[in-house]
This record gives structure tokens, C-alpha cells and sequence, in this order.
């Protein structure tokens, strides 16, 4: 039960950030209005929401940052990770190690060294997305080591 929650928790989240700025671009009908504006409240609760941080989409920027939509992307990736043909287990360590991307990024960031810029951002995140994702899966299933 908790794995399908999870898998269309992910699918929904995704799909919803993708629709978002679809609808608000293209000025779709009041429900549909009503439902982007509220995936644009709920990605503020986990996401600073700069524009300048943000893919554009429609004309309108998406729900959450470069970095955050690269870590949902990378939860997609995860759950395909996690199918059961997959013999290898999800380890804390993996975890630690696909966050290396993104925390370098971020680090570089802040000290002014270098912008990766959205592209950059998203695809260090993709890795950390898809190793926790992974690792919850894992869980669930009792393989974690």
C-alpha cells in the first residue's frame, strides 16, 4: 500500500508540476486554474520559487526551482530504479554520493565561483532525487542496508 501511495504520489506531483504553467499560459478553464494555483501554493511550501531559479514553460514559470524540478525528475528516474529486476539495494552511502552534485553546486554557488545556472542546477539534483527516491522504495520493500 505505502509503495503504491508512493508511486502515485511521485506520478501525480510530476505531472501536476508539468500541467501547472500549461494551464496558467494558456488561460484554460476556471477548474483548471483553480488546480495550477494550487500546485504553485503547495511547491511554495518546499521551494523558494524564483523566477530567475526557474524553468519557463508556456510563457510561465514552473512551480519550483531548476534544482528542485531536477530533484522530482530524479524521483521519476528512482522509481524505475527501484523495479524489482533490479538486484542492487539502496544504501545510506548511495545517498550520501548523489548528493555530492548537488551540494558541490550549491557550495560553488554561494562562494561565487561559478552559476551552473537552471540546466546545471536541475542535473546535479537528478541524482540525489533518484537515490532517495530509490532508498524509500528500498524501505518499503525491507532492503535497505
Amino acid at each position: 500500500m505505502l509503495l503504491a501511495l508512493l508511486v502515485g504520489g511521485v506520478l501525480l506531483w510530476s505531472t501536476a508540476l508539468a500541467a501547472a504553467p500549461y494551464a496558467l499560459g494558456l488561460q484554460t478553464d476556471r477548474g483548471a486554474l483553480i488546480a495550477a494555483t494550487a500546485v504553485y501554493a503547495a511547491g511554495s511550501v518546499v521551494c523558494h520559487q524564483r523566477a530567475d531559479r526557474s524553468f519557463h514553460a508556456w510563457g510561465v514559470k514552473l512551480p519550483v526551482c531548476g534544482r528542485c524540478a531536477g530533484l522530482y525528475a530524479g524521483a521519476l528516474l528512482g522509481l524505475l530504479a527501484a523495479v524489482p529486476w533490479v538486484r542492487a539495494r539502496p544504501t545510506r552511502t548511495i545517498v550520501a554520493a548523489a548528493a555530492v552534485p548537488t551540494g558541490a553546486t550549491l557550495l560553488l554557488e554561494l562562494a561565487g565561483v561559478v552559476d551552473p545556472g537552471n540546466p546545471g542546477r536541475a542535473a546535479a539534483a537528478v541524482p540525489l532525487g533518484a537515490a532517495v527516491c530509490w532508498l524509500v522504495v528500498g524501505a518499503i520493500r525491507g532492503k535497505v542496508h
